[in-house]
């Protein structure tokens, strides 16, 4: 069995809300929106789409690296309030600060290991990912890509960063 490319994405998403949901203090009615399969958010209104607070996870398609032979793909993590209820950013900057500090320590995990042993968090993060996406898949590292600046537009704040899940797979 092949890796089912499209399922990367979705798992990638659904690997970083079960962490944030067991982890972060993302404080009174947040709402976790994956993107690509926004039903797994129990707050997610099909009529109305996005509630505020949120955090908002947005997986790219995976991308080979230089090397030909392993992938990448780029999750966006980006936190989001209304402007006209955080004027002050006094939500929205716990909840990025909450957000990030369990991806560093994913990221902290799998850079202190020196042998394959992984922390508490990062275990349960790779268990999701494999059970989402098979044994054809292989944990290769973690990395942040690029921060996303503060901005606020359409009357929301936002603010994030690219988590990056580096991995091979089977071809056969």
């Amino acid at each position: 069995m092949t890796l089912d490319i499209l399922n990367v994405p979705k798992a990638c998403e659904y690997a970083i809300a079960e962490a944030l949901r067991k982890n972060a203090e993302l404080g009174k009615g947040v709402a976790l929106r994956t993107w690509q399969n926004l039903e797994s958010d129990g707050s997610w209104d099909k009529k109305k789409d996005l509630t505020f607070p949120l955090v908002d996870i947005r997986a790219t398609m995976p991308v080979p690296n230089e090397d030909q032979q392993t992938m990448e793909c780029n999750t966006q993590v980006l936190c989001g309030t209304l402007t006209d209820e955080d004027r002050n950013h006094q939500t929205i900057g716990p909840l990025n600060a909450a957000v990030y500090g369990v991806l560093f320590e994913l990221f902290a995990q799998f850079m202190a290991s020196e042998d394959g042993t992984y922390g508490t968090e990062l275990t349960a993060y790779l268990a999701v990912l494999t059970r989402e996406l098979g044994t054809t898949y292989h944990f290769g590292g973690l990395s942040f890509g690029g921060p996303v600046l503060p901005y606020d537009d359409g009357g929301h704040n936002m603010i994030g960063v690219n988590f990056i899940l580096h991995f091979a797979r089977d071809y056969s």
